[in-house]
């Protein structure tokens, strides 16, 4: 059968293997002292100190990204460190909180803060994970419509003297090629993408105007106060 080896092991064999492998390797790093199960790490802020993280990389590693890691550990104020072994095939993430050890992949940002998230209860990591997912879900819903996640949403509505103060700088953008999507009050199609897609970025309670990058999961509530500062919007979105 195509799930087996030469000698019939099958692949629910192979995940116990790599199970126990990883399990005596654990062991194995903590006899050896190179993972303390009472570390302490106080800027973490949580309750308990006795927590520690690795990443762990396979040899030649295709998929893994260590100046990720970096700024995830920045934005955490945490230490992450990175750990070179065959005992894993790809990227993962090992927690050792308390007298708990827990692992995932780490093959994106999203599954790294998850796991932070989940297993080693860091609250700013739950955040972000949360803003991700919101981005995400933006994207793919927008794609859906055929709008491009890195065009600047424009909330408006006719008659309304702040956005219409609006219009000359962003057809100027235009002319330079950044992308504007406008998204009007009474246009039930286009608020109908608003609702269903920009409900976590967007407030949706009739503010306006309002400027709207999914890309990038931001909004600037009310008018730009200079063509600049719109195109400093504009730019980042586009390059998200």
């Amino acid at each position: 059968m195509e799930d087996e080896g030469e000698n019939g092991v099958g692949a629910d064999e192979t995940v116990r293997s790599w199970g126990y492998v990883l399990a005596v390797s654990l062991i194995i790093l903590v006899g050896a002292g190179l993972i303390y199960l009472n570390r302490p790490h106080p800027e973490t802020g949580q309750e308990s100190e006795n927590l520690s993280i690795y990443y762990l990389m396979p040899p030649d590693c295709e998929d893994c990204d260590p100046s990720m890691i970096d700024e995830i550990s920045s934005e955490l104020k945490i230490e992450i460190k990175g750990i070179r072994t065959r005992i894993v095939p790809r990227p993962n993430i090992l927690v050792i909180f308390g007298d708990r050890a827990d692992m995932g992949l780490a093959n994106s940002r999203l599954n790294i803060l998850s796991i932070l998230c989940e297993f080693a209860n860091i609250t700013r990591a739950c955040e972000l994970r949360d803003e991700l997912r919101d981005i995400e879900f933006a994207v793919d819903c927008l794609n859906r419509y055929n709008v491009s996640s890195n065009s600047v949403i424009f909330y408006t509505e006719e008659g309304c003297d702040h956005c219409n103060r609006m219009n000359p700088w962003i057809r100027q953008l235009r002319r330079e090629n950044y992308t504007f999507y406008t998204i009007d009050l009474a246009d039930e199609n286009r608020t109908r993408i608003a609702d269903e897609c920009l409900y976590n970025i967007l407030d949706l309670r009739g503010n306006i105007p309002q400027f709207a990058c999914a890309a990038l999961g931001k909004n600037h509530m009310g008018a730009f106060t200079s063509i600049e500062e719109m195109r400093e919007f504009a730019e980042n979105c586009r390059n998200a």
